[in-house]
């Protein structure tokens, strides 16, 4: 591609090449590439790549709707190419203004359609996304889903989680729906609607420290759950979520329900059950929402607060769940020389009718052999 120069008016002389016309399309660009003023001509060259595949409406949000167009808008590095004349006058200034390891103003994607995910797709740390469905205010249109594709997939861990969130990074799910697969952050995973869904995990070879719909890990990780619901999700030797490390979750609204789970340390769980003395425990926050009608052959039936961890509860309901062995609503626990926090302190909360050592309800759930 030729970019023909044009002189500059009225502007002080410059060593950057002369602005690019107008009408050149708008392309993808490499922050390397950006920041390493002066560019000449043939390093712009050089950074401009293929063609953008999602569009950029007049409100600022993008509309996405493929993996392939989802994945490059991940992956690019600046928002809103105009000109090359724009990259080349702010390349300098742009290197100094760039503050690392936190998260620039929120792009909003409109997902259009369903899209199908071959690989875990990365938040990187300067970024902060929101997922939204093109419903156009309408109630009863559908909400756009990201699935786990049948035809193979390449996840950052043995679990085939849909994205990860990095440190300083934040996602926010509003009303689309993640199928098949879930989130791993070690940033903040904000879930404010949509659903987390269809995650059936058979293997009894993968490790009970990971949490296959959420997993939450590290003094930097946080999960905030305000509404939404994540259900009918079946699990072998996994949680659901796993809260530990120092990491946090709020649980102000949403639902937690109808899952099922084959594993000691409960559908939903806090800390580790056991383990190293290098393990920490997490921390959740529980003032609304509800954690219901889920099973699990092991501990805790909807919640598991294990060694050195904290649950304090001052609303929301826990109710409906079982568990094979102890703790059919909130199993603590603690090994010698270790401390484990359970607070119940609110009239909004409510921990009823769970069931513990509900065996014959939990074979129902499983036919391995742990279920026996």
């Amino acid at each position: 591609m030729e970019i023909s120069a044009a002189e500059p008016e009225d502007e002080e002389p410059s060593d950057l090449p002369a602005a690019a016309p107008v009408a050149m399309p708008r392309r993808a660009m490499s922050s390397k590439a950006m920041l390493s003023a002066p560019l000449s001509e043939e390093a712009l060259k050089e950074a401009v790549t293929e063609p953008l595949l999602y569009t950029q409406r007049e409100d600022g949000a993008y509309e996405i709707g493929s993996f392939e167009a989802l994945k490059q808008f991940l992956n690019k590095d600046y928002t809103n190419v105009a000109a090359a004349s724009t990259l080349l006058k702010e390349a300098g200034s742009a290197a100094g203004s760039e503050e690392k390891g936190a998260a620039s103003a929120t792009e909003r994607v409109i997902l259009t359609g369903d899209i199908d995910a071959t690989e875990t797709l990365e938040i990187r740390e300067d970024r902060s996304i929101t997922l939204e469905s093109d419903t156009d205010g309408q109630d009863n249109q559908a909400s756009a889903t990201i699935s786990k594709s049948a035809g193979g997939f390449q996840s950052i861990s043995s679990i085939s989680y849909l994205f990860h969130v990095a440190k300083g990074a934040i996602l926010t799910l509003k009303n689309a729906i993640l199928n098949g697969g879930g989130v791993n952050t070690e940033g903040t995973f904000n879930m404010e609607g949509g659903e987390i869904t269809g995650i059936n995990n058979n293997d009894s070879r993968l490790h009970n420290a990971e949490g296959a719909a959420v997993d939450v890990k590290g003094e930097s990780a946080q999960f905030n759950l305000s509404g939404g619901s994540i259900h009918d999700n079946t699990l072998q030797e996994l949680s659901l979520i796993k809260v530990a490390d120092n990491a946090v979750m709020n649980m102000s609204g949403g639902s937690i329900t109808n899952n099922k789970a084959n594993v000691q340390q409960g559908t939903v769980s806090i800390g580790y059950f056991g383990g190293s003395q290098q393990n920490q425990g997490g921390t959740l926050n529980l003032s609304g929402g509800e954690i219901s009608n889920n099973i699990n052959y092991g501990w805790g039936g909807g919640v598991g607060v294990w060694n050195d961890s904290t649950m304090i509860m001052t609303g929301g309901k826990i109710t409906g769940n079982q568990a094979g062995t102890n703790g059919g609503g909130v199993a603590v626990y603690a090994d010698p020389g270790r401390k484990t926090t359970f607070v119940l302190n609110g009239r909004d909360a409510e921990i009823s009718h769970n069931c513990e050592l509900c065996k014959k309800v939990t074979l129902n759930a499983f036919t391995g052999s742990k279920a026996s």
